[in-house]
């Protein structure tokens, strides 16, 4: 049964937990307006830490999380070709500029 005193206890626990969510979501934050301010893509590189963390814990060893990660890029790469839409010749270009 719920308790006050159990309420108090868990609030306690959880509210120094949230406050580091917090706090981290900042710095993350401004990691992310750098990289993507110069030309990075947040999602993928956020996609390629999580991934590796998530199998560094995973005591199997076989890398999973991140192969499903990097099968997914080149798939999508592939598509983009299949597709027409690969942006790689206009990125040189745009670098070269």
């Amino acid at each position: 049964m719920l308790t006050s005193q159990s309420l108090k206890d868990i609030r306690a626990e959880a509210r120094l937990i949230i406050e580091r969510q917090l706090d981290d979501a900042l710095m993350l934050a401004a990691l992310r307006d750098a990289f993507t301010a110069q030309g990075g893509d947040w999602g993928a590189l956020k996609a390629l830490i999580k991934a590796e963390i998530q199998d560094e814990k995973d005591e199997s060893g076989d890398r999973k999380k991140l192969r499903k990660v990097t099968d997914r890029a080149v798939a999508t790469g592939e598509y983009a070709d299949l597709l027409g839409l690969n942006m790689n010749e206009e990125n040189s270009a745009r670098r070269a500029a």
